[in-house]
């Protein structure tokens, strides 16, 4: 498969990218059955086989489950998380987070981004993220509290590159 470099980042990787969001074959309410934990190991090896090295997902897919089943993926076959690209996002929060009275919502505040990137960071078992990018616009987002949040996760080496994923250009500009 041909490879590029994402934008001016630094991070090679496949031209296509394998899309992780119903890798479980759930969309809410995991857990899953063996069945499909089995297939969604299968599926993910069988990409990365297939020569994709870009791998994308989010916080929000199946629960957070799809990044627990990515990160067991990498234990499991030695030598992948040094050859791909981990691209995740932030900033959806579901209903009942952080109490069972907040409704669903974007979210882009830094704390979230934070304790977001943390938390995926936990669930895929990992050091770092390659990508970590903001999932819709917030329409209340500050844009200096993202750029803290963006800054102190590079200081800490837990992200390499950040990105937004369906923003607008206009959006963007403004971001």
């Amino acid at each position: 498969m041909k490879t590029i470099t994402l934008g001016e980042s630094g991070l090679e990787c496949s031209r296509l990218a394998y899309g992780c969001w119903r890798v479980t074959g759930v969309i809410h309410n995991p857990p899953i059955d063996e069945e499909h934990d089995k297939k969604s190991h299968e599926s993910i090896k069988a990409a990365f086989d297939a020569g994709y090295t870009l791998f994308d997902l989010s916080d929000v897919d199946s629960d957070g489950l799809v990044e627990e089943v990515l990160g067991r993926t990498l234990k499991e076959v030695s030598g992948m998380r040094d050859r791909i690209v981990i691209a995740t996002k932030c900033g959806i929060r579901e209903k009942g987070d952080p109490d069972k009275d907040a409704p669903h919502r974007y979210d882009l505040s830094k704390e979230h981004i934070t304790r977001s990137c943390d938390a995926s960071l936990k669930r895929m078992g990992l050091d770092y993220i390659d990508l970590y990018q903001l999932h819709r616009p917030d329409y209340l987002m500050e844009q200096d509290k993202i750029a803290l949040a963006f800054e102190s996760l590079t200081q800490a080496g837990k992200v390499r590159e950040f990105g937004v994923s369906n923003f607008s250009v206009d959006q963007l500009d403004h971001l």
